[in-house]
């Protein structure tokens, strides 16, 4: 799993941390069963006053590129973007993480929406 081997390799991060997030996720995994089956995105959240940014993986069967998009096309925002990755599934942050640190630099440079979100 690419995620653990950036914690061991990481000078960030401790193997401490790892067993954390693997503690928070045990935790949260009932959240997971009860609140998002019940969650409708397009119903719920109609628009937002702030960018976004939908990340997809090309190869993500975790979240149906379909349903997001979808949703994409329904929500109000002053800008919003649809990035795909072309070589990523599920995690693009750490399947393209040279591409992914790239875009996001590029996408949260405060001048970029300073006219957008007068």
């Amino acid at each position: 799993m690419p995620g653990i081997q950036l914690f061991l390799r990481s000078r960030e991060y401790s193997l401490l941390n790892l067993l954390k997030i693997n503690k928070i996720q045990r935790l949260a995994y009932p959240m997971v069963e009860t609140i998002w089956p019940r969650m409708d995105l397009k119903t719920q959240i109609l628009a937002l006053t702030i960018p976004i940014y939908f990340c997809l993986g090309r190869y993500d069967f975790n979240c149906p590129a379909t349903l997001v998009a979808d949703y994409y096309e329904s929500l109000m925002a002053p800008v919003k973007e649809l990035i795909w990755f072309e070589e990523s599934a599920h995690l693009p942050c750490w399947e393209e993480p040279q591409t992914f640190n790239v875009l996001l630099i590029e996408k949260l440079k405060p001048e970029r929406h300073s006219e957008t979100l007068k």
